[in-house]
């Protein structure tokens, strides 16, 4: 489950930091991995078959899981979860849902997003929170009422951030920003180059 990419993400299930993996964006960590039970509540562990093929055994009897090795749902205390082979070897449990609904991944730290069409590139809500302005100042993102419009304000005094708020440009990390309302409310923020 090595992967080149720099940074961390997080377990979905226990928030643990994990080396980011663009195969995998979401995926769980080990420790989360020893607490997958069937839908029964049985402990299971994952092997790969002598025909080279996914399976699941019960941990407490060793006894094949027949039903999770034929359709890989497992859970993780409420989570549903996907089990299966990893792309070069082992098991990898991702969240359920991202075998049912396209997923993009955040263009910063990486983490799996909803797909949004209108806003393919967008920042997850934790890089959201880390955006500052040229000068470094933490910013906070509001409407300006309930019909939209769009304000940046610095989190430290809640002043108006007015150079913000006219160019919409921030920055997180090194990654130049741009901040603007969205379309039904709130905020987005994307990277630059698509303005």
């Amino acid at each position: 489950m090595a992967s080149k990419s720099t940074g961390s993400q997080a377990c979905p299930v226990c928030k643990t930091s994990l080396p980011v993996n663009p195969r995998y964006p979401s995926y769980l960590c080990w420790s989360c991995h020893g607490k997958a039970t069937d839908a029964h509540g049985r402990l299971l562990t994952f092997h790969t078959s002598s025909s080279g093929a996914f399976e699941a055994r019960f941990k407490d009897d060793g006894s094949l899981a027949s039903e999770v090795s034929k359709n890989h749902t497992v859970y993780v205390g409420a989570l549903k979860v996907w089990a299966d082979e990893a792309h070069m070897s082992g098991t990898v449990l991702t969240p359920y849902r991202e075998r049912e609904q396209p997923h993009g991944t955040c263009p910063v730290c990486h983490a799996s997003v909803s797909l949004n069409a209108r806003y393919p590139d967008y920042l997850c809500g934790d890089c959201c929170g880390k955006a500052v302005d040229a000068k470094g100042r933490p910013l906070a993102f509001f409407n300006t009422d309930v019909g939209g419009g769009f304000e940046a304000r610095f989190r430290d005094d809640k002043s108006l951030a007015r150079e913000v708020t006219e160019n919409h440009t921030v920055y997180v990390g090194f990654l130049k920003v741009w901040a603007d309302e969205a379309r039904f409310g709130g905020s987005v923020l994307t990277p630059y180059r698509g303005k």
